[in-house]
């Protein structure tokens, strides 16, 4: 019986934890750039810190987003007003998070 307890518990606790591919609506159309949009536990990866029309910065785990992902996301993003990307300033945080801001040129 203590077996079964435990083979529940476990079960319970790995359907608890989201894939790392489940898409974040807060990314919007940005996500389609994302292929790691979810942590496990179901924090996000990456998330959009700032946008305007002639910006756009992202911060972003590195261990599940790659600086390409980010990259090619500005590009979408400029391209709306046909421009290109540009990263002007990247920052590691705890040699875990990067912060990328890029300026549409």
């Amino acid at each position: 019986m203590l077996r079964l307890l435990k083979i529940i518990a476990i079960i319970t606790l790995l359907n608890g934890c989201a894939d790392v591919t489940t898409q974040q609506s807060s990314l919007g159309e940005y996500g389609q750039f994302f292929e790691k949009q979810t942590r496990l536990y179901g924090s996000p990866a990456v998330e959009i810190v700032s946008k305007t029309p002639k910006s756009i910065s992202f911060w972003f785990k590195q261990v599940y987003v790659k600086l390409s992902e980010a990259t090619n996301a500005a590009q979408y993003h400029c391209n709306k007003n046909g421009r290109d990307a540009v990263l002007i300033k990247e920052e590691y945080l705890n040699n875990a998070v990067t912060k990328a801001y890029f300026e549409c040129k």
